[in-house]
């Protein structure tokens, strides 16, 4: 054997002048030893393995859990979309009905209604050709 190998051994914390008998290796003794010192590298290289693949375990679920939630936020965006798309291509009904000009409806209510909104206006104008037409019947 050689000194590198023994001073290797020796660095390790075993105990070389127990293999030694009689100025000559002991082979059983040394076998032994060797087969200690390669069951504690396999049961320290195990556990390091198995701390990196719980390690990884959870790392690549947290990667899963973020690409989902990403997957979920696109979708949600493309549904976002489709229901502005669908809301600017409403079109209501009270558009084809056919009223009365604005001239005409502002003088039979007398008001000007300048301050509301178009929207407001537009139901005001809506309401009172509804009971008008009501009158009507």
């Amino acid at each position: 054997l050689s000194l590198f190998f023994l001073s290797g051994v020796m660095d390790e914390g075993l105990d070389v002048k127990k293999l030694i008998n009689d100025g000559r290796l002991d082979l059983k003794l040394f076998k032994q030893e060797c087969s200690t010192l390669k069951n504690t590298l396999n049961t320290a290289w195990q556990h390091k393995r198995s701390k990196q693949s719980v390690w990884m375990n959870k790392s690549r679920l947290a990667v899963d859990q973020k690409t989902r939630q990403l997957q979920n936020l696109f979708y949600e965006l493309e549904h976002l979309k489709e229901s502005i798309q669908t809301c600017l291509g409403f079109r209501s009904l009270h558009e084809e009905i056919n009223l009365i000009p604005e001239e005409e409806y502002a003088s039979a209510v007398g008001t000007s209604e300048a301050c509301n909104s178009e929207h407001q206006q537009t139901l005001d104008r809506l309401y009172w050709e509804l009971e008008q037409r009501k009158k009507l019947l």
